[in-house]
């Protein structure tokens, strides 16, 4: 998962984390940009984080918008 988010699921990626999609004020805009960055540029230790934004931002474009 962690490799496939950089290639094959990279458009999934930035289509859940573009811009404005937390107009919801549930998240940071700024933080979230800033794990994206990090885990575009090779670092891995908040994968995991970055990962349960995408869950919950998927979950919220669903069920919420």
């Amino acid at each position: 998962l962690v490799d496939w988010l950089r290639t094959d699921l990279r458009p999934y990626l930035e289509t859940v984390l573009r811009e404005g999609a937390f107009d919801h004020g549930l998240l940071a805009p700024r933080k979230v940009a800033r794990l994206k960055a990090a885990y575009l540029a090779g670092r891995l230790e908040n994968f995991e984080r970055l990962w349960y934004v995408i869950t919950f931002q998927s979950w919220y474009d669903r069920w919420m918008r």
